[in-house]
């Protein structure tokens, strides 16, 4: 969540930061992934040819970032760390693990991985672009089993009349859809099945684990939120 889409994102703030202190207050990890696309840095991609140039000049292309600090994130939701702000990633695309160093290397799937995650959860905007793009890579591509809190998204970029569920349900396909309240009430009363990130050995071990035996992969906990969240 960043400062330029505060207008349109100011109901679910509440819910990302309560999820953000839970999280915090738990030693889990969070990702920071901040849309930073503006029409003359010289970017240009297949989106911007769909989404195309209307509405730049009076800067109602949502596609692009036109204010100087549009791109940082929304105080109350902002890393407090050096740690945090290390994991803070201005982002040119709507998957956020298309994301790329200086190098050409990924940045988001080996920080997940160095960390022992399994199990990602999406909150922010839009719903129906980055939050639609990040959800299915993360599920189809990475293998992440994914939460997504439905009221800790929002979007301005809804093509439907039906703009409460622009991309939600196509969401619905690949994650895990809760409230927000739900994800927090479970791991408060499932807390042996929230684990703390790796250290550096334990990464290093879960990488020569990996290379062994590439396709195991403990699914347990994934199983019994399911069934302790479901209705």
């Amino acid at each position: 969540m960043q400062k330029e889409y505060a207008p349109v994102v100011d109901h679910v703030v509440p819910q990302c930061e309560e999820l953000i202190l839970t999280f915090r207050a738990a030693g889990l990890p969070i990702v920071w992934t901040n849309w930073a696309h503006r029409a003359s840095d010289g970017w240009y991609s297949a989106a911007d040819r769909v989404l195309g140039p209307r509405g730049v000049a009076a800067r109602t292309n949502v596609n692009f970032i036109y204010t100087d600090d549009g791109a940082e994130t929304i105080s109350e939701l902002a890393p407090i760390s050096e740690v945090e702000r290390g994991r803070e990633i201005m982002s040119a695309h709507a998957n956020k693990f298309a994301d790329r160093d200086a190098s050409g290397a990924p940045i988001l799937y080996p920080m997940l991985q160095s960390l022992g995650v399994d199990t990602v959860v999406v909150v922010g905007a839009w719903t129906d672009f980055c939050v639609l793009a990040t959800v299915i890579a993360a599920v189809d591509t990475w293998g992440f089993d994914t939460v997504v809190p439905t009221d800790a998204i929002a979007s301005a970029m809804a093509i439907s009349d039906d703009t409460a569920h622009s991309g939600l349900d196509i969401i619905n396909l690949f994650a895990l859809t809760r409230r927000t309240h739900e994800v927090l009430d479970f791991m408060k009363t499932r807390p042996e099945l929230v684990v703390p990130p790796l250290t550096e050995d334990d990464a290093y071990n879960a990488a020569e684990a990996e290379r062994s035996a590439p396709f195991f992969r403990s699914g347990a906990h994934r199983a019994a939120f399911r069934r302790d969240s479901a209705h």
